[in-house]
């Protein structure tokens, strides 16, 4: 069964509607407790997966299924569709192969039902690559972003051997290994930050745009700070804080230019999604709507519309004409639409501050009513005296 409650609401052409709060309460296989960290929609299916190894399935955003990949020391860090099957990739523990800290892991599936564990990519005889942190199907070919002691590669693969790689700058000459590796890929190719000294390292990452067939290495001075790279729109965002300290969010064109859209705005994005003429983006509690014909840059953060102020939210999709956001401990947020002209979407915040105001403005009313009744039945009494 899965439990609901109602978060936020959302007003379609004069329509409210309802985001709903699901969260797994029970499967064949024991609750999803685990935090998601990317989720997709292709292959019929709208799928997420866990950081831990959980993975939660649906065909039609009403009846969902869930998995948990059985590995030691399993962590999933990406999932995408080659056209006929999906591929899961991470990390895992496997003494057998490696007495490394950890061996990279890849599990294909088309139905969630039979599960195939590809073999691991070798560096060399005998040796293996320690993670994955990406896949990007192109042209019947792969890219597979994979990290060897502490570097991180970009391998052009066939799944089976590797036909090329090329090493992924990390923003520093210091001989300290990768700490973080984060993506996001739209239609044509993929941007990844690489940072060899954590998540938050100032000035110590660097940007990578990876095609099918080659690397073309960004500057290190784009990725200071860096907390996010996302896809919205097809297009291919990142949100960082300049070496001055400035917020700021911007994005890479196809040819490599990087376009500052919005500065000294601590926005905080972490995803986005176009959902039927709109840009929405979402940090860890709130989300930006921009219509069609608005710019970014003329927004705030006062702009920002409360989503899940007490869960924290992790990434967005489009499904069934709905939106779909994937959270914390399992949390999935859905919204329900009433009507099919999605045009002119405005998300009002609902949450139990703004609930407890509304129901107290009521209540305020209703007493203003009350009073005025009663003076006007004192006042008719007086007459008739």
């Amino acid at each position: 069964m899965l439990g609901r409650t109602n978060i936020t609401a959302l007003k379609e052409a004069g329509t409210a509607t309802e985001i709903e709060e699901y969260r797994w309460m029970q499967k064949e296989a024991g609750g999803i407790r685990g935090n998601f960290v990317k989720c997709i929609c292709k292959g019929g299916h709208l799928v997420a997966i866990t950081e831990d190894g959980s993975v939660a399935y649906t065909e039609d955003g009403e009846v969902w299924g869930a998995l948990t990949l059985e590995y030691e020391g399993c962590h999933l860090n990406d999932i995408d569709w080659d056209g006929e099957r999906f591929l899961i990739v991470g990390r895992y523990m496997d003494a057998a192969i490696s007495d490394a800290e950890s061996s990279a892991l890849m599990v294909a599936t088309s139905d969630f039902r039979t599960l195939e564990k590809l073999g691991p990519l070798q560096v060399s005889q005998g040796k293996y690559y320690m993670e994955y942190y990406a896949v990007m199907p192109q042209n019947g070919e792969y890219v597979v972003l994979a990290r060897n002691d502490r570097l991180v590669y970009a391998l052009f693969t066939d799944l089976v051997g590797v036909k090329d790689s090329s090493y992924l700058e990390n923003g520093t000459t210091e001989a300290t290994g990768v700490k973080c590796c984060i993506t996001a890929k739209n239609s044509g190719w993929m941007l990844a930050m690489v940072c060899a000294t954590g998540r938050f390292a100032s000035g110590r990452g660097a940007f990578s745009r990876i095609y099918y067939d080659r690397v073309v290495s960004g500057s290190s001075n784009d990725s200071s700070d860096t907390t996010a790279v996302f896809e919205c729109k097809d297009r291919l965002y990142f949100m960082n804080r300049t070496a001055g300290g400035d917020y700021r969010l911007g994005r890479y064109t196809d040819s490599g230019e990087v376009l500052a859209m919005s500065t000294g705005k601590d926005f905080g994005f972490i995803d986005g999604v176009y959902f039927d003429g709109c840009e929405i983006f979402i940090n860890y509690h709130e989300a930006l709507v921009v219509r069609k014909g608005e710019s970014i840059a003329e927004k705030t953060v006062e702009d920002m519309l409360e989503i899940a102020p007490e869960m924290q939210m992790n990434c967005i999709s489009k499904a069934f004409g709905r939106l779909y956001v994937f959270g914390n401990q399992g949390l999935i947020l859905e919204s329900s639409t009433e009507t099919g002209n999605e045009a002119g979407i405005a998300v009002q915040t609902m949450s139990a501050k703004k609930a407890l105001a509304d129901a107290k403005a009521y209540a305020d009313a209703r007493y203003a009513e009350l009073e005025e009744r009663i003076a006007a039945l004192e006042a008719l009494g007086k007459t008739g005296e």
